[in-house]
């Protein structure tokens, strides 16, 4: 089996999945939600600090996803250390809807290329400074199981939906940039969506700052798929396991309000509070 058959069948098995399992934290959702977006991040920002490189000089914005079962190692990795983490899932066909009208934007003007890090809260101004993005590329955005290379780099494999060994090569993972890392991360089974913003126009995707005369660029760290109307209606949230009860039934009293399901996680009040 060639490398184009395998992506294919890894394409389609994720897009039969039913629904897509995010983990990120209280305030990254509601940042969502507010802005009727979904966040793709830059691929330099991710936490496995390889991904720069396997994107193979591609400016690539991912958005990670996993299937229904929880993992406690999962709860322990994503979202940022003293937020509150939750896991968003929602259905598939109406995250693949939202690619054909191909509404990706960025705020460069919140972007400090210095700091790599965005210089305000962004919620209340979002609307009136957003920009659109032009990217030819089509598809707009790929959505495919993540393949891992061992740490000889001799190997890709994966399991789904059956498993699978091709050759590391140097073709191999230029062709499949952005959906291989190594298999440290194999226990995610991580499905991704992917925005290759490297054909888009220059002008709308970097932030250019002038200093001593001399013209710098930065790409931005997050791009903002716009959402189509009632795509949050039908989005759940489950909480972390360490969350107490009376901040559940706060959360949800709010969450709800905006439409969204909230439920306790499977292991819920089982593993102590994380500490590092």
């Amino acid at each position: 089996m060639d490398l184009s058959e395998i992506k294919k069948n890894l394409e389609k098995a994720a897009k039969a999945q039913q629904r897509l399992y995010h983990y990120t934290t209280l305030a990254a959702l509601l940042e969502m939600v507010n802005s009727g977006c979904l966040r793709f991040s830059n691929v330099a920002y991710l936490n496995d600090k390889k991904e720069e490189d396997f994107s193979h000089g591609r400016h690539l914005y991912i958005m990670s996803f996993t299937g229904e079962n929880e993992y406690t190692s999962m709860w322990s990795i994503y979202g940022e250390e003293k937020e509150i983490k939750i896991r968003m899932d929602f259905p598939v066909r109406d995250f693949l809807s939202c690619f054909d009208k191909r509404n990706v934007y960025n705020r460069e003007e919140n972007y400090n290329w210095k700091t790599r890090q965005k210089e305000e809260n962004w919620i209340s101004s979002f609307c009136n400074t957003k920009k659109l993005i032009d990217i030819p590329t089509n598809p707009l955005c790929e959505l495919c199981y993540v393949m891992y290379m061992n740490k000889e780099e001799t190997q890709l494999c994966v399991n789904v939906p059956k498993h699978i060994e091709i050759e590391a090569s140097e073709e191999n993972r230029t062709k499949l940039a952005g959906f291989y890392k190594y298999d440290l991360w194999e226990y995610e089974h991580e499905i991704r969506a992917v925005i290759n913003a490297s054909s888009a126009d220059v002008s709308s995707v970097i932030k250019k700052t002038s200093e001593d005369g001399a013209l710098q660029f930065a790409y931005p760290r997050y791009l903002y798929l716009r959402m189509t109307d009632g795509f949050f209606k039908d989005v759940n949230v489950t909480f972390n396991p360490w969350m107490s009860e009376l901040m559940q039934q706060e959360l949800a009293e709010i969450l709800n309000k905006k439409g969204i399901t909230c439920r306790p996680s499977e292991f819920d009040s089982q593993i102590g509070k994380l500490s590092r």
